[in-house]
């Protein structure tokens, strides 16, 4: 059939197929189809029609393999793709392929709609019916059926590994229609990114940049295309990228560090300049997002808002990409009046606004001590400056261009650059502020501190890079700030003077809020004025701006409105804005001058009038505010700041209109003006004389009454400011003047000041002072023929005064005024009238109040305050009317009212009044108590001040009524305190803690604590619970009341103790030390004397304990040192008390022991080794109480009752005193099985004490020859039970080991009771950790126990039982079984046999279940390597792992590396168990796919399992390793492919690190000490190159450049310098095959590489014929790396080293390979290359140095003196020193070349000479070069040529690193230094004592900054010893290991110090220095395992046992 037929048949089989697989029932039938089409001729005959010239045909085969893919939910669809063509060369030109009409006329399409795709029905699916009459759609659907959900997660990582097969199906997806545009999208978000199983890695590379760009394109299509109510495919397009691109840590947006460069390193970032970071932003590592920037510069955000947004989230998301961002678009900025610039400007103000990325500030690795709520510490550097700027400004828009802006004379150009300028400088400040709050909590300084440098330099380059400030005040002048009255010609200049007809804006009506251009700049002109003056202070203060100007305008502002309706009428709200700057503006203004005239008033009465007379809340609180700063700063409120804001409430706020009169005709003028101008006549008057009235105010103290004690206690701070006194002398003078006729100015001031003196209740100690004032402005108002209704209403207002003085109980009570009908029918008429503003109405009240005594009534009062409560200002409105009233009757009334009336009323009533206010009768209601504690709490919440002046005015009437011989219980106190309780119980600590401070300081409060009544108990329900009781202040404020109650327990007899119990436990965690101990001793002799009251005493007792037991660890000890016999002599009476007898006991004798000698004590959680060091100096100095004697522990033992506090005791006595252990052996020997039940711990340190002496304990010895093995059996019990706690367990197994160190004799008993054990517990007993711990310790120690039966086959047994129970049952693995596993594991060597029937079922339950876990494969190849298994059996589990699903996992390399090398360790194992059965050649091809070419432990298993395959199957391995590919997840198609998938970065690391000690024997998996695991292994690519020469697959010349670009030859050529033989001839054999390969090659570089390797030729001799076998010579490293360097130049000729190595090669007719190559030319290069020169030679001879031979070719050249050289003149360049110091360091590694540097270059008197010029950061690598010479010279041969000075040197150049001290990494070298000083050397030297002092006094001084983890043993093996041959600080690992490891390397530098101390005589050793190193030696050693404790040999184990010989003697 042809192909012009063949589509028939193929059409009729997809409508077959999609027939069948509509229904279950007929699948099957479908399936023997499919099966019969999958037939490989079929399926290569189908596979030809792609491509075909027949399109029908071609369309109608995708068809087909789509319904195959589809059928029966995608069951065919992993054969379908693996037999697609994915290569095929037609494939992707179908992908173009679409249709050109709109009929399906053209491909023969007449089935229904989804044959294969599986849409849902509807409107979506009929519109992709349409479009499957295309070759595209059917192809992209068929592709997206492998990634869609329902497809298994293996089929969709083959395809997205398979390149662009995926990512092709977007290149045209801009042209697709909209359903299959959409279906792409949904398909790739759910069947991709939902998919968590497909690692992210693959994710990212399936979506790059050009992928991003394509879906971009779908913007352009924002018409609606689909079915109706569907989104537009650009909206769905714009969700989809915002989806991908703009959360961080999810799509292809990564996590950032904000400004940090993905390269940052803190530790070297002062190194770098400012071109450095410039460099490294732009380059590609330097990024966190890599594939974003790309993108980000294709979209258009001015030409569409749905890509702006994007735009602007992404760079929110990821702030690394602004500054390329500015860069990528070339957006104009140049300031022009165009729809571009205008658009440009507006897009680069939001990104300027975006938030700045502060929280990269913070570590985000750091643990914190804390909760979670406590932010992360901040980093010490801060980013990168550039990056800040770049972000603040845009880098296109220089300050020119901002001056040009400002300056322009378009109004709109200048209102956009200004608020792009302001947008900036906001951001600035922001950024500034963050990092001073870094600098402040990193306590740095000022002057040197990284933050505080970076914030200046921030700061300054900002003020550089913006517009002077004078461009910005001329701005404001220019656009009118008085009230913008310049003409729009006189603003824009000329070219708007010929426009004809436009309104000025000085014609428009003023009073109209319409927003012109002009009050646009001006509002953001002040708002940039503002924000210069406070986030750029410094670049204010350099302008010569003046302000006054600046200010007048906007404080000037409207004129005064005449009448209340024009008011309403308001000012243009951007006129409101710029005057709320203008305010702000002149708080920052600290050197204002507020005496200058603006118009005819001060500055600061106009401040005054917009505070108090404006309608705006932020007006009125940024007035506030500037009010509040200004008067702080001045003398006058010097003495209290916070009465500022009682002045400020206390003002006038009321408006009268225009010609209002009094009832009798008297003209009232307004009453806020006319206040503010007597005031501020009085504070200009006051601040020229303020000495003057502040006498004034302080006289009236000596005037007062009573006795000279009670006037004491008036202070500066309780009397008013002297403008207080400036206002009654200019108020006396008024009155004077106007005695006949009063003006309503007067009363305005009265009104004031009895505001203001009733406010000043509150920070007044009693009430004579206020009586005072309120008799002087009584004597005022007592003039003679005073008259009128003003002087009426002056009068009423001192009357509301002296009535509220008396708190509204007085004798002069005012009947009730009854309702006049007339006025309420007035008030009605008025009320349905058109409303006033608020300040109007509310004048209109008060002052009908105030005149018309008969107008304030209840009715009349509510429908004035129901007005008032709908006006928008009702709170301030409320305010006035309730301040005026006279009735306290009226005002709680309002008060008590629950709708919106009683609501604004509590809202705006002050406190102080309201309390006043109320008498008795209304403090007992209950609603009135609720109503003043929400009063009382809202004034808290805003001001804590407020709050305590609100306390101080209670306890002020309370004193009054009580002075008033009213009694406590009868006065408000009960009232009071029941409203405090509800008030303050609601409010935060911080916020009630003033006012809590204030009661307690009152004596009524303190009477009422020291009662018992109901008083007390409403104070202590709330009240007292808000006093701290970790605050001194709390405790010294009630010790008057502690003490009291402490003396009534002292001093009243036992009987009567139990009523004032409960109330002294509640004062008890405020008690001082000596009241807690009088308490105690109470108790004790209380319970101890029998006493009948011992149930009530207890809880006291337990609360005292619990106090004390909080106090500093030095008090507790002493405070119970003395009483500890007493306690312990408690704690064996059961009590509720005895959980906290027992842990005071145990406190105090865990600290009569040094901490470390139990072992059994826990090493505690994460610790600051600052405490523990200092708990360890403590604890060594302390010794037994002194109560606690061998009498005690006699009558302990003579009771037979044991209790934890006895076995404290007991226990350390077994440590104290040897006596005690002596008694306690003769009764061990008499009843020690019970003893061993109730006090094991004291059998445990009975045991570990006598096992260190060397002459056991008789006693001891006749219990072992008894009973001992009873007594270990009974041991062995609880080790193994499955109910024993794990403490006791380890205390058990302590003993154990004890017991049979000091009965080896007993040891086949032992053995025989702990088999006995094993053998009847359970196994998940066997596998607890402390079991497991024993078992291991007892292997390591006893080896012979590992008998047949014996203990350890037992246990084995029993754990393999149970270990394939949980492997098999379980999902995941509990953390305590990993642990055990490991143990288990290295138990298993231990078993004499391991039965392959228990082995093999856990093998396989391993293999199935936990493949991917690498503690159980671990155990797997450990328990595979100890048990001999069938050869069928092993076969099997090797098929099970390269057949499981997760094996796929280690091919791609997505699981742990030591996951994946356990999986190795394991197939290793089962390889080489059977090797004629398992080396299976498809079970050594999935070997392949795991293998990843490098030097790791895990690749040498499977080389050598290669190898392995080779020797018994006699076949070559090479078919199989040739389809092997770096690449993770890929195979190759043969040896060149694979050579040319090696990563040339990795295998350029291999030739500069070639392991010279590496064999070509791989068969054995052996240690070589130059491994580098990251590294390829250079016997594998010898070998994949010789294998690709022979089979000949290098045909062309590119390919040969392909190959060698892998820089595979400098690898063979590097080997030349092997030390190895075997290594030397198979690379002579390689190049051979090389050589002769490259004679028939033609390419390019074929001359040079020739070249190249003829020179190396020469070196290589032809083998000798009488000795065949011998290797090559061995050449020198820096020969063999310069011939590799220059290889690898060849094919990378954009090296600056290519021109260099070839120059040289080809100018010397021969080449010496006993020399050093280029060293002059390189280090001492003139051209402007030199640096890079230098550089590159430095490293090269560091990495030459690899042994005595290359040391014998470097010093002919006097390499160590050229670079000491070199080193000496670069003073300034750290980064070059310590690349020398690095070369240095691989010199003294060598033991010829450190001995010879010594001896013949003077090596130690040039350091020496150094020393006094090292460089921050150079310390450590100084001392680990000293350390290095200490190591690996000879000190015999030093000694005999030097005489010893040698030694002197380097303790001289360790005294001066021991001064300038630095990290504990460098410390613990020195330390190390110093030790092998003194350990070498027969006498002792003077100085080591000194430097040992020294040392440990850094030592302390570095505690107080580490924190670590003393439960982690995971670091205990790092290495970091000598030889050192690298650099840590340059590798930057250096603080990596002080920070991983600190505990270790802690731990081992004190024990190196105290060996040091040791080796000193002991005349020398001084306790400043032995105390502290001991001590802290032994908490050391308890921080070890549990197997490592008390293992012999051990110097901290020595040193303990040595310190219980010494303490007990």
């Amino acid at each position: 059939m042809g192909k012009k037929e063949a589509s028939a048949p193929i059409s009729v089989l997809v409508r077959v197929l999609f027939l069948l697989n509509m229904d279950q029932n007929t699948q099957s039938s479908g399936s023997i189809i499919i099966k019969s089409v999958l037939l490989s001729p079929n399926t290569r005959r189908l596979i030809s029609y792609f491509g075909s010239t027949e399109k029908n045909l071609s369309f109608w085969t995708c068809r087909l393999f789509g319904a195959v893919a589809d059928f029966g939910d995608g069951q065919f669809r992993k054969e379908i793709f693996d037999v697609f063509p994915w290569g095929h060369n037609a494939l992707w030109p179908m992908l173009s392929m679409r249709r050109k009409d709109s009929t399906a006329e053209g491909y023969g399409l007449t089935n229904p709609p989804g044959i294969f795709t599986p849409m849902p029905a509807g409107r979506l699916g009929i519109h992709l019916y349409y479009a499957l009459t295309d070759i595209r759609t059917t192809l992209v659907l068929l592709i997206l059926s492998f990634v869609q959900p329902s497809t298994h997660t293996s089929i969709k990582l083959s395809l997205l590994d398979k390149g662009d097969a995926f990512s092709s199906i977007f290149r045209d997806i801009g042209k697709d229609s909209y359903a299959l545009a959409r279906r792409i999208l949904d398909v790739s978000w759910e069947g991709i990114w939902g998919d968590t199983r497909i690692p992210f890695g693959t994710k990212i590379a399936a979506f790059g940049d050009q992928v991003l760009t394509s879906i971009s394109k779908l913007y352009g299509r924002y018409e609606e295309e689909g079915p109706k109510d569907e989104p537009s495919i650009a909206e769905i397009a714009h969700h989809f990228l915002l989806a991908l691109c703009t959360r961080p840590g999810s799509g292809v947006c990564f996590k950032s560090r904000g400004w940090y460069a993905r390269n940052f390193d803190a530790r070297h970032h002062h190194l770098a300049t400012r071109d450095d970071h410039q460099t490294a932003r732009r380059q590609e590592n330097s990024l966190f997002n890599r594939v974003l920037p790309a993108f980000v510069k294709t979209l258009k955000p001015n030409d569409d808002p749905r890509q702006q947004e994007l735009v602007l989230k992404v760079l929110e998301a990821a702030p690394e990409l602004i500054p390329g961002f500015w860069q990528a678009i070339n957006m104009t900025l140049e300031p022009r009046l165009s729809s571009r610039w205008i658009t440009n400007i507006a897009l680069a103000t939001k990104i300027v606004s975006l938030p700045s990325p502060v929280f990269s500030f913070r570590s985000t690795t750091a643990r914190s001590p804390s909760s979670s709520a406590t932010p992360p510490p901040y980093i010490h550097s801060p980013p990168p400056i550039q990056a800040i700027l770049d972000s603040i400004l845009p880098i296109t828009l220089p300050k020119a261009a901002l001056t040009k802006g400002l300056r322009s004379s378009s109004t709109v150009v200048r209102h956009l650059t200004a608020t792009l300028l302001a947008q900036s400088i906001k951001k600035t400040g922001e950024i500034a502020e963050e990092m001073k709050r870094a600098s402040e909590a990193l306590e740095e300084d000022e002057t040197s501190g990284s933050w505080a440098l970076g914030r200046k330099e921030l700061l300054k380059e900002v003020s550089g890079r913006i517009p002077e400030l004078v461009e910005v005040a001329r701005m404001m002048d220019l656009e009118g700030g008085s009230g913008g009255k310049k003409s729009k010609e006189d603003v824009e200049g000329g070219k708007n003077k010929k426009q004809k007809g436009k309104a000025n804006p000085s014609t428009i009506d003023p009073n109209q809020p319409a927003a012109t251009p002009s009050t646009l700049v001006h509002e953001v002109a002040s708002r940039l004025m503002w924000y210069y003056h406070r986030y750029l202070p410094n670049a204010a203060a350099e302008s010569h701006v003046g302000m006054r100007n600046i200010i007048a305008p906007i404080l000037e502002g409207e004129e005064s409105q005449k009448d209340g309706k024009q008011q309403e009428r308001k000012q243009p709200p951007l006129r409101t804005t710029s005057q709320l700057h203008g305010l702000r503006l002149l708080e920052e203004l600290e050197s204002y001058d507020w005496s200058v005239k603006i118009g005819t008033r001060t500055a600061l009465y106009h401040v005054l009038q917009k505070q108090m007379t404006t309608p705006h809340a932020a007006i009125r609180n940024a007035g506030s505010s500037l009010l509040q700063s200004f008067f702080s700063r001045s003398l006058i409120f010097e003495h209290d700041p916070d009465e500022i804001q009682l002045w400020l409430s206390s003002f006038p706020r009321a408006l009268r209109k225009a010609g209002t009169t009094a009832p009798d005709g008297t003209p009232l003028s307004d009453e806020v003006g006319g206040f503010l101008a007597f005031f501020d006549a009085c504070l200009s008057r006051c601040l020229k004389t303020p000495y003057r009235y502040l006498e004034e105010g302080l006289g009236i103290i000596s005037q007062l009454e009573g006795p000279e004690e009670s006037r004491a206690v008036y202070t500066p701070a309780t009397v008013p400011s002297p403008l207080f006194f400036t206002i009654l002398e200019e108020l006396r003078y008024r009155v004077s003047k106007e005695k006949d006729n009063w003006s309503s100015d007067l009363l305005a001031v009265f009104a004031f000041l009895r505001k203001f003196i009733l406010s000043l209740l509150g920070k007044q100690p009693d009430l004579q002072y206020v009586h005072h004032l309120a008799r002087v402005l009584e004597g005022y108002a007592e003039v003679e023929g005073g008259r009128g209704v003003v002087f009426d209403a002056v009068r009423r207002e001192l009357k509301i005064l002296r009535r509220c003085l008396e708190f509204g109980d007085g004798s002069e009570q005012e009947l009730p005024i009854v309702s006049n009908p007339s006025i309420l029918k007035e008030f009605m008429t008025l009320s349905s009238m058109e409303s006033l503003s608020w300040q109007y109405q509310a004048s209109v009240f008060t002052d009908r109040l105030r005149f018309d005594p008969t107008s304030e009534s209840e009715d009349v009062v509510m429908l004035m305050a129901s007005m008032l409560a709908s006006l928008p200002g009702s709170t301030e409105a409320m305010r006035e009317l309730l301040l005026n009233l006279s009735s306290s009757e009226i005002l709680w009334a309002l008060l008590g009212y629950d709708d919106e009336i009683g609501d604004a009323a509590r809202r705006s009533v002050p406190f102080h009044y309201a309390f006043i206010q109320a008498n008795g009768g209304m403090l007992r209601s209950d609603k009135n108590i609720r109503a003043l504690a929400a009063i009382f709490r809202a004034e808290a919440e805003q001001s804590a001040a407020a709050a305590k002046r609100n306390a101080n005015l209670i306890s002020l009437r309370v004193q009054a009524e009580i002075s008033g011989k009213i009694s406590l219980a009868e006065s408000s106190a009960p009232h009071a305190l029941r409203m405090l309780n509800i008030a303050l119980g609601e409010l935060a600590r911080d916020v009630a803690s003033p006012a809590v401070h204030q009661l307690f300081a009152t004596e009524f409060v303190r009477e009422i604590c020291s009662s018992q009544g109901d008083l007390y108990l409403d104070l202590t329900a709330n009240i007292r619970g808000l006093l701290s009781e970790s605050s001194t202040e709390d405790k010294d404020l009630v010790q008057s009341i502690c003490a009291y109650w402490s003396s009534i327990i002292s001093g009243a007899p036992t009987q009567t103790h139990s009523s004032a119990i409960p109330h002294v436990i509640q004062w008890v965690p405020f008690m001082s030390t000596e009241h807690l101990l009088s308490c105690l001793d109470v108790t004790l002799s209380s319970l101890t004397q029998g006493s009948q009251a011992m149930p009530e005493v207890m809880p006291l007792l337990e609360s005292v304990l619990y106090a004390i037991m909080k106090l500093p660890s030095d008090s507790v000890h002493d405070a119970l040192a003395s009483r500890t016999k007493a306690l312990v002599l408690l704690s064996l009476q059961p009590s509720r008390a005895a959980t906290l007898i027992s842990k005071a006991v145990h406190f105090v004798m865990e600290s009569a022991l040094p901490i470390g000698l139990d072992t059994t004590t826990p090493a505690g959680e994460e610790i600051n080794l600052e405490k523990l060091a200092a708990k360890a100096a403590g604890r060594w100095r302390r010794s037994l109480p002194d109560g606690v004697t061998l009498d005690l522990f006699e009558e302990i033992i003579g009771k037979g009752e044991w209790s934890q506090s006895s076995t404290h005791t007991v226990t350390v006595l077994m440590y104290r005193r040897s006596g005690g252990r002596l008694k306690f052996a003769e009764w061990l020997a008499s009843d020690c099985e019970s003893l061993i039940k109730e006090a094991l711990p004291v059998v445990s340190a009975f045991l570990d004490a006598v096992s260190g002496t060397e002459r056991p304990l008789q006693p001891a010895v006749e219990m072992g020859a008894k009973s001992v093995a009873a007594y270990f059996n009974s041991l062995a019990k609880d080790v193994f039970s499955a109910t024993t706690q794990g403490r006791r367990k380890e205390i058990a197994s302590n003993c154990m080991v004890s017991l049979i160190r000091l009965f080896p004799d007993q040891a086949k008993e032992f053995r025989r009771a702990l088999t006995a054990a094993i053998e009847s517990a359970t196994p998940a007993a066997v596998l607890e950790p402390e079991a497991l711990m024993l078992l291991e310790r007892l292997a390591a120690e006893h080896p012979r126990w590992a008998v047949s039966e014996g203990p350890f086959d037992a246990a084995v047994e029993l754990a393999l039982k149970w270990v394939v129970r949980r492997f098999a049952e379980d999902k995941t693995d509990k953390p305590t079984l990993l642990n055990s596993l490991g143990m288990l594991g290295g138990l298993l060597r231990h078993a004499t046999e391991i039965k392959p029937y228990l082995a093999e079922p856990v093998l396989t339950a391993a293999v199935q279940h936990r493949l991917d876990r690498a503690e159980p494969m671990q155990f797997a190849s450990q328990l595979a390597c100890n048990v001999t298994l069938k050869a069928p059996n092993t076969n099997r589990l090797i098929q099970a792992i390269v057949q499981h699903p997760q094996f796929q996992l280690h091919v791609r390399q997505t699981t742990l590396p030591a996951t994946r090398e356990a999986l190795v360790s394991l197939s290793e194992a089962l390889f080489k168990a059977h090797p004629n059965v398992t080396c299976q050649p498809n079970s050594i091809a999935a070997l392949v796919s795991l293998y990843t070419g490098t030097q790791s432990l895990a690749d040498r298993r499977i080389l050598s399992v290669f190898q392995l395959f080779e020797r018994h199957r006699r076949i070559s391995a090479l078919s199989l390793l040739s389809r092997w590919s770096a690449k993770a997840g890929t195979s190759s198609g043969s040896a060149f492919e694979a050579v040319t998938s090696l990563d040339p970065t990795r295998m350029e690391r291999t030739f500069l690190n070639f392991p010279q000690s590496r064999s070509m024997a791989v068969d054995q998996v052996t240690e070589y000490r130059d491994c580098d695991e990251d590294s390829y292994d250079p016997v594998f690519v010898m070998l994949l190159l010789a294998a690709c020469v022979n089979e000949g697959s290098i045909k062309t010349g590119i390919s040969w450049v392909e190959l060698c670009r892998t820089s595979v030859l400098s690898v063979v050529v590097a080997g030349m310098s092997s030390r190895e033989g075997d290594m030397r001839r198979a690379v002579a054999s390689v190049l051979g095959l090389v050589w002769r390969a490259l004679q028939k090659a033609t390419f390019h570089e074929r001359d040079q590489t020739l070249f190249v390797l003829n020179r190396l030729r020469h070196f290589i001799p032809p083998p000798d014929s009488a000795k065949p076998q011998d290797p090559p010579p061995r050449l020198p490293t820096c020969t063999s790396l310069l011939f590799a360097h220059a290889l690898h130049c060849i094919f990378n000729p954009a090296t600056f080293f290519y021109p260099v190595a070839m120059r040289f090669l080809l100018q010397r007719p021969t080449f010496n390979p006993n020399d050093v190559p280029l060293i002059f030319e390189m280090l001492f290069k003139g051209n402007e290359d030199w640096k890079q020169h230098r550089k590159w030679m430095i490293t090269y001879l560091r990495d030459s140095m690899r042994g005595s031979r290359d040391w014998v070719v470097l010093r002919k050249r006097h390499t160590w003196d050229l670079l000491a050289t070199i080193f000496q003149e670069s003073p300034h360049d750290p980064a070059l020193r310590l690349s020398i110091l690095e070369v240095f360091l691989k010199f003294t590694a060598n033991p010829d070349a450190v001995t010879s540097l010594v001896l013949r270059s003077s090596l130690l008197n040039w350091m020496e000479n150094q020393c006094s010029c090292v460089l921050d950061g150079e310390e450590l690598p100084w001392a680990m070069i000293v350390e290095n010479i200490l190591t690996m010279s000879d000190h015999e041969k030093l000694d005999a040529n030097t005489a010893g000075g040698w030694r002197a040197s380097v303790g001289h150049i360790l005294e001066t690193l021991l001064k300038r001290k630095g990290s504990i990494s460098l410390l613990a070298v020195v330390s190390r230094c110093l030790l092998r000083l003194a350990s070498s050397q027969s006498q002792d030297a003077p100085s080591l004592s000194q430097s040992l002092e020294a040392a440990v006094a850094w030592l302390q001084e570095m505690e107080s900054e580490m924190k670590v983890d003393t439960t982690s043993e995971a670091t205990r093996h790092s290495h970091f010893a000598a030889p050192f041959t690298a650099l840590p600080i340059t590798a930057s690992n250096a603080d990596e290991i002080a920070e991983r490891d600190a505990f270790r390397v802690w731990g081992t530098t004190v024990q190196t110090l105290w060996q040091l101390a040791m080796t000193l005589p002991a005349s020398k050793r001084n306790a400043a220095t032995w105390d502290p190193l001991t001590s802290r030696l032994l908490a050391w050693n308890l921080t070890k395992s549990f197997s490592e404790k008390g293992r012999l040999g051990d110097i901290g184990e020595w040193a303990r046992r040595e310190v219980i010989q010494c303490i007990s003697a």
